[in-house]
């Protein structure tokens, strides 16, 4: 393969324990946080099953993998579902046509269809038999960011896999073996944290470096008893309305840093677990639902300063169902 995958070593060696055992199932569905690299484990597995030498992840020697690199393998059919072209039903259905024939080189044929989530309810539908019965030696990989966006239909048609972030160690050593140039302002510790498990959130990174900062002063700030901290954040978010879910994503990932570190340290750490509920909670609804930026930021705080304490033996139902301020 052209890129290496990172990480997920065990699911990577059971896949390899069941293609080589005959026992690899003909439609999967790869499910994970984006960027953490479902799609290059989905190819790795389809150079497995048409490499001529069965070598896993391809033996760049044979003829298809010569043709695997050049992606221009006629059994190979990459489907990118974000693309309106490629999963229209009419491609779709152009797809199950020649899947119908013989494969160009009597092998087995693979199709993957990377965000498979974003499939339209129709284009869903026409696939649902081939899913269920596919032909000999048909494989499809499906990879998804939110499997629950799937129809029911779909998911019982599939073995499902699912894909964690990546360690910190995993994404380090990303950075320095691209040799990443990080801001001037920004740790290689920092920047571990920022990725959130992402190789895709690293090429965004000084993009919110400003704003991971200020974030983190104010919301330590407010965890400090300092009400007038909720404004600067109200503000921030005011001002990043196109970036709402990612400032929303930068308060989950420093909550979650702050509650992780008061854990080792033995300090209270309840009002740093509420601020990560209720962040993963906002950040959920934000992609569905017109959330005012000033009630979310308010909902999402109020739990964070010391005179809540006495409240949060039990979580308030107010601080985490934000449905009420839907506008």
């Amino acid at each position: 393969m052209n890129e290496e995958v990172v990480g997920h070593r065990a699911q990577r060696r059971y896949l390899q324990q069941l293609l080589e055992r005959g026992r690899l199932p003909s439609t999967m569905l790869l499910n994970g946080p984006a960027g953490v690299g479902k799609y290059l484990v989905a190819r790795e597995l389809a150079y497995a099953l048409l490499c001529e030498n069965g070598e896993y992840g391809g033996c760049e020697h044979c003829k298809s993998c010569a043709l695997l690199a050049a992606n221009n393998h006629p059994d190979l059919h990459l489907i990118e579902v974000a693309n309106s072209s490629e999963s229209s039903v009419a491609s779709l259905r152009a797809l199950l046509t020649v899947l119908q024939l013989r494969s160009f080189y009597g092998g087995a044929r693979v199709v993957i269809l990377r965000d498979a989530d974003q499939l339209t309810s129709q284009a869903a539908n026409l696939l649902l038999k081939s899913l269920e019965e596919p032909g000999a030696r048909t494989y499809f990989l499906l990879t998804a960011t939110n499997s629950t966006q799937l129809p029911a239909t779909v998911l019982s048609r599939c073995q499902a896999w699912f894909f964690e972030g990546l360690s910190a160690e995993e994404i380090a050593s990303v950075i320095c073996r691209r040799e990443m140039v990080l801001p001037a302002e920004l740790s290689l510790e920092d920047a571990v944290v920022l990725a959130d498990g992402s190789l895709e959130n690293l090429d965004g990174l000084a993009a919110f470096v400003d704003a991971w900062k200020l974030l983190g002063i104010s919301l330590d700030r407010v965890h400090a008893g300092d009400p007038l901290a909720i404004p600067v954040i109200c503000k921030l978010l005011s001002s990043h309305k196109e970036q709402t879910s990612q400032i929303l994503a930068l308060i989950r990932i420093l909550a979650r840093q702050r509650m992780l570190h008061s854990l080792k340290t033995g300090a209270p750490s309840t009002r740093w677990a509420i601020l990560l509920q209720n962040a993963i909670i906002a950040e959920r609804l934000i992609s569905t639902r017109n959330l005012n930026t000033q009630y979310v930021a308010h909902c999402l705080l109020s739990a964070l300063l010391p005179n809540c304490a006495p409240q949060i033996d039990t979580i308030p139902r107010s601080h985490i169902t934000l449905d009420q301020y839907v506008v």
